[in-house]
């Protein structure tokens, strides 16, 4: 009756991988939007900044921000052992990318929208690591029997 799963799949982990890749496009797309100057962000918001304007900050968006949200989805759908690694690292740098842009150019709810983002991809990130979600059956056998398997 019931369908059957993918085994190892696991709710979390596929929500991880939504998240994970909406940081990682909607980043590469902000990125690119600010770096032409879709968004129209007023330059004088970075009066006082190490900023001249927003190439480096755009940069690092698409590439850091977006780069690392699609790697770390891209390394989770393809099992790897990295991939909660790599996703618990996109979480730490959205949160310091949105520290830096809180610092500079002040609140917005956009701001608390990623700063929520970030902290429910680390959580989940540390979570499925804490709990062992992601390795492989055979890893987890060997776990449990001390080694024999």
């Amino acid at each position: 009756m019931g369908t059957k799963t993918q085994r190892g799949a696991h709710p979390a982990r596929s929500g991880l991988i939504i998240l994970d890749g909406f940081l990682g496009v909607t980043a590469v797309l902000g990125g690119v939007a600010l770096l032409l100057g879709w968004l129209g962000i007023p330059a004088d918001l970075l009066d006082g900044s190490p900023f001249a304007g927003y190439t480096v900050p755009a940069l690092a968006l698409i590439v850091l921000v977006g780069g690392s949200g699609v790697l770390a989805s891209v390394l989770l759908l393809r099992r790897s052992a990295q991939g909660l690694a790599a996703s618990g690292i996109a979480g730490l740098i959205i949160l310091i990318f949105e520290a830096v842009e809180l610092v500079v150019i002040g609140f917005s709810w956009l701001l608390a929208v990623y700063i929520a983002l970030g902290l429910a991809i680390l959580a989940l990130a540390a979570g499925l690591w804490l709990v062992g979600r992601d390795a492989p059956a055979d890893t987890v056998a060997r776990a449990r029997t001390g080694g024999i398997t």
